[in-house]
């Protein structure tokens, strides 16, 4: 993380010129090999036909959000922090619309990679598809690998089509990671002033230590826990409280003319009413009727006292946000500085 983002946007870029084609071609070269497989329409078709009653379940819904919000990077900061090394005169709406369609081609296209190798796996096991497939870590680190090894073509290709999956799932992760420490950092270089080295350094200190927790033997069953609740529960609330401030504090209206003034592809005012009612609404909506939900029906089965350490998460969080933002910024113009380069459209 410090390598990747010590010169910022420089060594950023050379970074994603590698991490971001490399696991599309990974994941074509997989996909081709798993549609030519024997039982892949099997695995495809679990993969694809839909099952209407689960529309019912807000579980469903709150899972839905919570992968679409990290897969591109919302409610986290990073597309602010992003952002903000634009140029005032960038194309907004243009570039918003290729990442959204380029995320989820690129989510389908892994969907068809995985499904049809457990389609796969389901027609040598005798057994249905559903019964081979573990979500999250369990599908990556058992099933996946397991599925590998029933690979025709013995140990050669076997370890080839192995050594792709892992190269894939580690330059995925690091563009993850190094993106929610850039967020991280660029907050604190913005209000603090600190040396850009030196909290590289310290904060990727700090996360290797908190991420031992994981590698212990429970560690799996932690970071379920603590995905569960960050990604469901942490991410709808950020999104709620980025549609209000931008909707009713901000200015929808503001923001969209702004959006238009730069873009070759123009927004309505469907916008607005988007960014001010219909969003957070169907999120307070999906975030309430899932907890009530986690009420009647513990997340996994996890004892109590674990599933009320997932909640502390969300309660620690913004009380550290609340101290940090009451610690008084070095450059004594920060918010002036805020204030005009909102009022003028910019970052």
């Amino acid at each position: 993380m410090y390598f990747i983002l010590r010169k910022g946007t420089t060594s950023v870029g050379k970074t994603v010129a590698w991490t971001v084609p490399l696991p599309v071609v990974l994941l074509l070269i997989l996909g081709i090999r798993g549609i030519t497989l024997d039982g892949a329409a099997k695995g495809l078709n679990f993969l694809f036909e839909p099952n209407f009653a689960k529309l019912a379940d807000p579980r469903v819904w709150a899972n839905a959000f919570g992968q679409i919000f990290f897969t591109l990077s919302l409610a986290f900061g990073i597309m602010i922090a992003y952002g903000s090394y634009n140029k005032k005169e960038e194309d907004i709406a243009n570039n918003a619309i290729i990442t959204a369609l380029g995320n989820s081609a690129t989510s389908y296209l892994a969907g068809i990679a995985v499904f049809s190798v457990l389609g796969y796996m389901a027609t040598q096991l005798s057994v249905p598809v559903d019964k081979v497939v573990s979500g999250g870590i369990g599908l990556a680190f058992v099933v996946y690998p397991q599925a590998i090894s029933l690979f025709p073509g013995g140990v050669v290709v076997q370890s080839i089509i192995g050594l792709l999956f892992f190269l894939m799932l580690l330059t995925l992760g690091i563009d993850s990671a190094f993106s929610l420490v850039e967020a991280v950092e660029a907050a604190a270089s913005d209000k603090f002033k600190v040396n850009k080295k030196a909290f590289l350094i310290g904060f990727s200190i700090f996360g290797f230590l908190a991420g031992l927790l994981f590698s212990t033997q429970g560690g799996l069953y932690w970071l379920d826990i603590i995905d569960h609740f960050v990604s469901v529960y942490g991410l709808l609330i950020a999104g709620i409280l980025e549609s209000i401030i931008i909707g009713w504090l901000f200015g929808a209206e503001k923001l969209r003319k702004y959006i238009n003034e730069v873009s070759e592809i123009k927004i309505g005012k469907w916008f607005n009413f988007s960014i001010k009612f219909l969003i957070p609404a169907v999120l307070i909506i999906i975030l309430g009727l899932n907890f009530f939900d986690e009420l009647k029906k513990p997340y996994g089965d996890y004892p109590s006292w674990a599933l009320w350490t997932g909640f502390s998460m969300l309660i620690i969080t913004p009380i550290i946000a609340i101290i940090l933002s009451k610690i008084p910024p070095k450059d004594k113009d920060y918010y002036k500085k805020v204030e005009i380069d909102l009022t003028e459209g910019g970052n």
